[in-house]
């Protein structure tokens, strides 16, 4: 019994403890009742195994009777023999020894129960606010500076479809308003979402990009002048299907700038425009890259790799120049 009043106070302590921490996390499920009978069944359970284990066997049993009978050893002898002259007399130190068993705690025990019980019913009525979860208004705010970073970065270095440009703000602005509602999961879900469709445009310049690196390194280097125009016009189309093509406002002076998304008809370049134009158009190209490699938006890995292939300078190429053994005009064909 002394064993079942501490066992069923801590277990009643627990189930208390878990009934708070259910309606606290999910205020209109029903409450688990279970789980505190099954803490009073195990505190039975474990107070029995208990009393089981600290039962004594018969040595034990006599020598204990003997002793709280008066020290005689006649129990001791009757346990020995089974049966003697002593016997009654044996069974007059029983009796007395078996007076002095002390009674079972039953009072504790109740008491114990009863503020076990006592607390699991507190604990499933008082009134307990619900615990905030999913992320912190902090957290939120952050991520909601974060992509607002990145929007403007992709906005600043990519020729955004308007369209696209109109959903991604105004999704952006939901966002907003939902953490200015402090609906912060539901906030911290959709930024993480919107962040995703970022990532997505950022790698896909990032791809048109390392298409177009080795045609732009032809156009900067190739003595065949319609073949190097050919593959500045085949890179400035996948550049312009990565959103790294011509801006609105920008030149359309073929020869004096990279902001352009193809050749005007009928336009010839010579050798150094093509190499020129190459070189600029690359150097642009990886302007923007970088800036969005610094808000994280892209591999910085990749970006150093396409670093590394980008075309070198090339000469003034000549095509109607021939060279021999002893020519010392450099760009001849």
């Amino acid at each position: 019994m002394e064993h079942f009043g501490h066992a069923v106070l801590i277990a009643g302590g627990i189930a208390g403890a878990a009934l708070l921490v259910v309606r606290s996390l999910e205020p209109h499920t029903p409450l688990p009742w279970a789980l505190p009978a099954l803490g009073l069944g195990l505190a039975a359970a474990s107070a029995a195994l208990a009393g089981w284990r600290a039962r004594p066997d018969d040595a034990h049993a006599a020598a204990w009777l003997d002793v709280h009978g008066g020290a005689s050893g006649e129990v001791l002898t009757e346990a020995e023999l089974g049966g003697s002259a002593w016997s009654p007399r044996a069974a007059q130190r029983i009796d007395a020894a078996l007076a002095q068993l002390p009674r079972a705690p039953w009072r504790p025990a109740l008491s114990r129960l009863a503020a076990s019980c006592a607390f699991v019913l507190a604990a499933a009525v008082i009134p307990v606010p619900p615990l905030e979860r999913g992320p912190a208004p902090l957290v939120t705010e952050h991520a909601l500076e974060r992509v607002e970073e990145q929007l403007e970065v992709l906005s600043d270095s990519l020729a955004l479809d308007p369209q696209l440009e109109l959903e991604l703000r105004e999704r952006l602005e939901r966002v907003s308003d939902n953490a200015a509602s402090e609906r912060f999961d539901s906030a911290f879900e959709a930024l993480d979402r919107l962040e995703e469709r970022l990532a997505e445009e950022a790698a896909r310049a990032l791809e048109a990009a390392e298409e177009a690196s080795e045609e732009l390194a032809q156009a900067a280097s190739d003595p065949h002048l319609d073949h190097a125009q050919e593959a500045l016009e085949r890179a400035l189309a996948k550049l312009g299907e990565g959103g790294l093509g011509k801006r609105d406002g920008g030149p359309k002076d073929p020869s004096q700038s990279s902001e352009l998304d193809s050749l005007p008809p009928g336009v010839q370049l010579d050798s150094a425009q093509l190499a020129k134009l190459a070189r600029e158009l690359d150097a642009k190209t990886l302007e923007r890259l970088g800036k969005l490699a610094s808000a994280r938006m892209i591999d910085a890995r990749r970006l150093s790799e396409l670093l590394d292939a980008r075309p070198g300078e090339a000469g003034e190429l000549d095509p109607d120049h021939v060279c021999d053994e002893n020519c010392k005009k450099a760009g001849g064909t």
